[in-house]
């Protein structure tokens, strides 16, 4: 079989984002590298600095998937396929293939059909952002409760599945709890914490995420991230040295009970937030009660 994709080859039409870098401001097109293995049709859906995704088409299971080639140098593609899988369904897309003999190497995933969260959040109504914050903070414990930090929670980095449940993407700078190893520092500026941004790898833990969510949490709420700045340089040092602005003064209609949630999600000392994600979908039940 041909490595070149077919011209003839066809996709079924969706939207799926299963990936949230940057996606292509043109419309999409059938990119011209050699399609890898027996994949079809390969359609650039998103990339960023350490590889590229594509929507592909298996002729031999006869179905759409989600390919992700890695280009970065260091970049262990069987590391993040393992530590997606071990989250499992259906907080994280399932994998399918690991080819690291392949180059670039790729692995094969399950294309989720749905927006993220990001780009759902202006059409959702309060109480749907709290549902949708609380399952994904379950989303989260799953994922620690599998031994993995993710290390990159953000908006855009969410996919919300057709059933409305949340599912996380891109574990390119997840972190394996139990065999850590010291790499630099890594993840989305406006969304890190403190010891995170500061390149504290030792200290990074399950509360490290636990300010990825509160971030996520605030965003999702306001629709403006905790810090802002020309560089992402200027954006960590403002995550380490000053205080994100009141939650209340973007989003004044939100209970008093929600902001105190995120703003103690966004501690800079870990030991003052929330001490696993658990907590806060507990806390998030709390406050949709009392809202």
């Amino acid at each position: 079989m041909s490595l070149l994709a077919h011209p003839s080859a066809t996709l079924p039409k969706t939207e799926a984002f299963p990936v949230p870098w940057r996606r292509p401001t043109a419309p999409l097109v059938r990119d011209q590298e050699p399609a890898p293995l027996r994949y079809r049709g390969l359609e650039l859906i998103g990339e960023g600095g350490m590889g590229k995704v594509y929507r592909a088409w298996d002729p031999v299971l006869r179905r759409t998937v989600a390919l992700k080639r890695l280009f970065g140098a260091g970049c262990d593609c069987r590391e993040e396929a393992r530590l997606q899988s071990r989250v499992g369904s259906p907080w994280a897309p399932t994998v399918f293939e690991v080819a690291t003999d392949s180059q670039p190497p790729f692995f094969a995933m399950e294309l989720i059909d749905g927006p993220t969260l990001r780009q759902a959040r202006p059409r959702l109504e309060l109480a749907t952002k709290v549902s949708l914050g609380r399952e994904l903070c379950r989303a989260v414990d799953a994922c620690h409760r599998s031994g993995v930090l993710h290390c990159d929670l953000n908006p855009s980095n969410v996919v919300i599945r057709p059933c409305g449940t949340p599912c996380l993407i891109d574990f390119g700078v997840a972190i394996d709890r139990a065999a850590r190893r010291p790499h630099h520092v890594a993840g989305t500026a406006p969304f890190m914490a403190p010891e995170q941004a500061r390149g504290d790898f030792l200290a990074i833990d399950e509360r490290t995420d636990v300010y990825g969510l509160g971030a996520t949490l605030y965003q999702l709420f306001s629709g403006r991230q905790p810090f802002r700045g020309e560089t992402a340089e200027a954006i960590r040092d403002r995550a380490v040295h000053q205080p994100p602005p009141p939650l209340a003064s973007f989003a004044p209609e939100l209970p008093k009970s929600l902001c105190q949630i995120v703003e103690r999600c966004l501690a800079k000392a870990p030991e003052e937030r929330f001490q696993s994600a658990a907590q806060i979908a507990g806390a998030l039940d709390d406050a949709s009660i009392a809202a």
